[in-house]
């Protein structure tokens, strides 16, 4: 009687723990789609705000489909970065030389993804009027304020 309650027990041990993975992984994953989905619900918030017409809306897209091959590169180049950053400092012995090397590369890496993204944003914006870049920069002053304490 006891080696069929010690197995029963292990199984509801497993399938608890499979369960509580399983919950972990839906909630990450619905955790990730809700901030997908409130970021267009912001851009489509302040794009009302605003009044944005269509051709508007579609040279912003137009933008940014243009600048998109290069904010990935960008990216892609300081993910690289960084993880050679990461082989240099876990590296024994450590080569001074080749952490600040590698160090350089990123900070290299993030001076150009920074210059990607303002190109990026200036583009899109070029296609606002003066009155509504003020009203934008307004808005994001006003988000600033509520997100610093």
């Amino acid at each position: 009687m006891n080696a069929p309650s010690l197995r029963s027990t292990r199984r509801l041990s497993l399938a608890l723990a499979a369960g509580a993975a399983l919950l972990l992984c839906t909630t990450e994953a619905s955790a990730q789609v809700g901030r997908h989905s409130r970021g267009h619900a912001r851009r489509g918030a302040i794009a009302r705000q605003l009044g944005i017409t269509e051709t508007q809306r579609d040279q912003m897209r137009a933008a940014a489909h243009e600048h998109r091959s290069q904010i990935e590169e960008t990216r892609d180049t300081l993910r690289a970065a960084g993880r050679a950053l990461k082989t240099a400092l876990a590296a024994q012995p450590r080569d001074a030389a080749t952490v600040d090397a590698a160090r350089a590369a990123v900070h290299q890496a993030q001076e150009a993804a920074k210059a990607a993204r303002e190109a990026r944003r200036a583009d899109v914006g070029a296609a606002l009027t003066p009155e509504q870049r003020e009203e934008l920069k307004t808005l994001k002053e006003a988000r600033r304020a509520c997100r610093k304490p």
